[in-house]
């Protein structure tokens, strides 16, 4: 248990320098796209990428996710290589699917920005494929610097072209492809994919099996997408652009929650994937570290809702104000979101992903029903609700069938304490002044600090111990 603590620990400090404060110095640059760029151009940015994401998880069945699992089941490198070049096999054939159904847009339909936008999407695809490779050859150091050099030229690309050259939102992928093409480049130079090349590596059946692992993958990323991204293209086309921009930027300060949690959910899909089967001591181990990781979740709610409120009218330009009142909702939908990808990663890690898809179906559902039902009565406030009772119907669906495959239990008792600050917290947020809110940080921090002071010194003696 030490060294799983020792690992985890430090697998998550490389992901947070890495990963999280490359997307900070990201979510710092919100003062400048709110005064530079206007609601209605960034709701159609976020709504392209929105539609990127789904072509990109969809048609690509996931292939990186795959290539990572299947790598971690080598022990020597040259065996992992397998895994990559028969994955990248198969990511190829995507590409060219890709090409011809961009093709067929491109005939059909005129969208602005449209070659920028296809370019994107192939980025994207490239850049998850070696992030994934790299971390599954054990170089997350490599994946952190190079993610770092990615949001720094992703930054001053932004600042180049939007403050002194005056460009539109066609800036903002641009800056996003030549960033990606940094990323790529660093980690080629490392972990040399292309140069490893062998067709001896390829194996047929492999590829069989990570086909049959990924098609259950590529379905929930459908459904996924109904349960997340779809919410935005239904707020663009039915309600306005400008509220979608709104929306967008509620999302960016939701995403600080989901960026500190990323360097944990990425340490526990290396260590779930790692860990593999489903005997006893891993029934336990799951289970104890989802409820540790569903108490510092629930901590981390309760004080980011305040120091949103605190920083909001500083790094908000007025024409995005109306953004304020969607964020509370919107935290509490990420938190729940978090915690199922935390779920997620131990089915991937049995492997039995279709359990994934049936749970991600159920959620989407809800999402649909709630969505539609409600979205021509409070709006956009109807996307967040809905995503809300999608990701709890998802968890619920999610810890079921874990309690029957690992007899998954979760303690509940700390949900007395902390739910209810939280719910005092999104109320000072909601009625309460700039002051109340300061205030409210302070006790926020705290609480969580009483609350978990002793997982966390029990955190820092193991991995002293380890070290010993």
């Amino acid at each position: 248990m030490k060294n799983n603590v020792c690992q985890f620990a430090t697998s998550s400090l490389v992901y947070f320098i890495g990963n999280v404060l490359s997307k900070l110095a990201a979510f710092l640059m919100v003062p400048l796209y709110t005064h530079y760029i206007q609601p209605a151009d960034y709701g159609y940015y976020d709504m392209t990428m929105a539609y990127l994401n789904i072509f990109a998880s969809a048609l690509f069945l996931e292939i990186w996710s795959t290539v990572m699992r299947f790598m971690f089941d080598e022990a020597q490198e040259q065996d992992k290589y397998k895994a990559v070049y028969s994955g990248l096999v198969i990511m190829c054939g995507s590409f060219i699917a890709y090409g011809f159904i961009a093709l067929g847009f491109y005939a059909t339909v005129r969208i602005p920005y449209f070659l920028w936008i296809v370019v994107c999407g192939f980025s994207y695809c490239w850049q998850n494929f070696y992030s994934y490779v790299a971390r599954g050859m054990g170089q997350n150091f490599l994946f952190a610097v190079s993610g770092m050099l990615n949001t720094l030229v992703t930054i001053l690309t932004n600042i180049v072209l939007i403050v002194w050259l005056h460009w539109d939102y066609s800036s903002l992928y641009i800056s996003l492809i030549l960033g990606i093409i940094v990323q790529v480049i660093v980690i080629e130079s490392r972990v040399r994919i292309l140069f490893h090349f062998s067709l001896n590596c390829l194996s047929k059946p492999l590829m069989m099996r990570m086909i049959k692992y990924s098609l259950p993958l590529c379905l929930n990323s459908v459904c996924y997408w109904l349960l997340s991204d779809y919410n935005r293209t239904v707020i663009f086309n039915r309600l306005t652009a400008y509220e979608n921009g709104l929306f967008a930027m509620a999302s960016k300060f939701a995403l600080a929650l989901m960026l500190v949690s990323t360097c944990f959910n990425l340490a526990w899909q290396e260590m779930a994937f790692a860990k593999g089967g489903n005997d006893d001591d891993n029934k336990y181990f799951y289970s104890k570290a989802g409820s540790l990781f569903l108490r510092f979740l629930l901590c981390g709610g309760v004080v980011l809702t305040s120091a949103v409120a605190v920083v909001f009218p500083i790094m908000v330009d007025p024409a995005y104000a109306e953004a304020r009142n969607i964020v509370p909702l919107y935290l509490m939908a990420t938190m729940a979101s978090i915690y199922s990808i935390f779920l997620g990663n131990i089915f991937g890690a049995l492997k039995v992903t279709n359990v994934v898809f049936i749970s991600t179906l159920g959620a989407c559902l809800m999402n649909l029903l709630i969505l539609y039902s409600m979205i021509d009565s409070i709006r956009v406030h109807a996307a967040t609700l809905s995503l809300l009772g999608g990701y709890l119907v998802n968890i619920g669906i999610r810890i079921a069938l874990l309690k029957k495959v690992i007899a998954y239990q979760v303690e509940g008792k700390f949900f007395f304490a902390v739910c209810p600050v939280l719910l005092i917290a999104i109320a000072v947020y909601l009625q309460m002044n700039y002051v109340a809110n300061c205030i409210m940080l302070m006790i926020g921090i705290v609480f969580s600090l009483v609350f978990l002071r002793k997982d966390i010194v029990t955190m820092l003696q193991r991995m002293k111990g380890t070290r010993n």
